[in-house]
Formats: structure tokens, sequence, C-alpha cells
């Protein structure tokens, strides 16, 4: 009998995907209100929110490309 993780060896399933767009959605939000904080303390509009924006992104780019990393390498 085959166990479930040779079974699934290199493949993505449902919820693994939907983690990934979580980590990317989560990652773009917290640098949304991160720098949507910055502006507010700083009073610097709209640039805390533009780089939050970027920071945000990339973050959750790298994220989301080693989990996918992770889940190909099982």
């Amino acid at each position: 009998m085959v166990g479930d993780d040779e079974e699934r060896t290199g493949t993505i399933g449902g919820l693994e995907i939907a983690g990934v767009g979580g980590l990317l959605v989560g990652c773009v939000v917290a640098g949304l209100l991160v720098g949507w904080f910055v502006d507010s303390v700083a009073d610097s509009s709209p640039t805390g929110l533009l780089v939050g924006l970027a920071i945000g992104v990339l973050a959750g780019i790298l994220g989301s490309c080693v989990q996918v990393a992770r889940y190909l390498r099982r």
C-alpha cells in the first residue's frame, strides 16, 4: 500500500494553492496597512502607502515562491 506522502509527491492540491494565495493577499494587505499607518503618523501621504504596497507585493511573491518550491520538493 502506498502512503499518502508517496502518492502526492511533486503535486500541489487545492488547499496548498489556497494557502499560497492567502499568503500573497495577507502580505499585500499587511504592507498597505503598515504604509497607511506610516502615512498617518508621518503625514507623508501617499509615499508610505506606495512603499508599503511595493514591499507587501515583493514579500508575497517571494513567500509564494518559497512555498511552491517546498511543495514541489515533497
